[in-house]
């Protein structure tokens, strides 16, 4: 709390100063949320990390041993205390990434679907589909308000983006049972 206490601060004293806040909120956002699904990846691999790191950190916000029951049933904290704090901060930088792709920012276009790409999978780590629901559906909305052009090329990009993501949901969820 902190650490988004100081971040915050330092936010509101640089929007006082500039016209261009969002640029600026949004490159803060953005690699907070890197961070918590690199964190994500690495508890996961190294669960002595974890419980040598995490728990004890946030001892005083929930107990071990939901800490250690949220673990071992697949529900990754990263570097929070549970899953769903984890997941608000990863979701955040999909929707910066997406919004670049979706605005038609076409510089490192395979770099940023490789992002994508690893930042849900840091979400379905988590094990909050709502979270990802609810993502999906606001890049969605967002695609198709965006420009009304080309509206048949735009429904059947979403029609593979469709089926591809019902194929690793599936794929993912015999990986983490917490999916279902």
């Amino acid at each position: 709390q902190l650490f988004f206490s100081i971040t915050f601060y330092l936010v509101f004293i640089l929007i006082n100063r500039s016209q261009d806040w969002i640029k600026i909120v949004l490159s803060i956002v953005y690699p907070i949320g890197m961070f918590y699904a690199a964190a994500t990846y690495f508890f996961r691999l190294n669960s002595e990390a974890y419980y040598s790191i995490v728990v004890p950190l946030f001892s005083n916000y929930t107990s071990a041993y939901q800490q250690n029951y949220a673990y071992l049933n697949g529900f990754m904290n990263g570097f929070t205390p549970n899953s769903a704090i984890n997941a608000f901060y990863i979701i955040c930088s999909i929707g910066i990434v997406m919004s670049s792709l979706i605005a038609g920012d076409n510089k490192n276009k395979l770099i940023k679907i490789g992002l994508i790409i690893f930042l849900a999978g840091a979400i379905l780590m988590t094990g909050k589909r709502a979270h990802l629901m609810f993502a999906i559906v606001a890049i969605i909305l967002v695609y198709f308000m965006s420009n009304k052009k080309n509206v048949l090329n735009k429904y059947f990009n979403f029609l593979i983006i469709g089926i591809a993501a019902i194929i690793v949901f599936i794929i993912a969820s015999q990986h983490f049972p917490s999916l279902l």
